[in-house]
């Protein structure tokens, strides 16, 4: 999906469901003009059960409104669901590590 910015800056975001629909693998960016494609989405992911991966080695840049929506979701899952990150880009692990370390749903893989 490409979205085009106002100031003719192109951001793009490419959003792929692998496995049974619990896992999503994401490519390209997530800014202002991405972030409700990219909350959409995670909002997908939370009607499966167990515990939800997105796969963010192809993720180039996340913006902090982007990690706001990662860290508001796994608020909302219950207690023993968790939302896992694999591979996060390490400004993004830094943010939420400031921001919300101390939420259990949400954890962090490197592979």
């Amino acid at each position: 999906m490409l979205v085009r910015g106002e100031s003719d800056i192109l951001s793009l975001l490419v959003v792929n469901t692998i496995g049974d629909g619990s896992e999503l693998v994401l490519l390209g960016e997530v800014d202002a003009f991405t972030r409700d494609i990219f909350a959409a989405a995670i909002d997908h992911l939370l009607t499966q059960r167990g515990d939800l991966r997105l796969h963010l080695t192809g993720l180039s840049f996340i913006d902090v409104g982007g990690a706001a929506i990662l860290a508001t979701r796994a608020f909302s899952l219950p207690p023993g669901r968790r939302l896992i990150l694999r591979n996060p880009p390490p400004e993004l692990r830094r943010l939420l590590e400031l921001l919300w370390a101390d939420h259990a749903n949400l954890e962090m893989e490197h592979r």
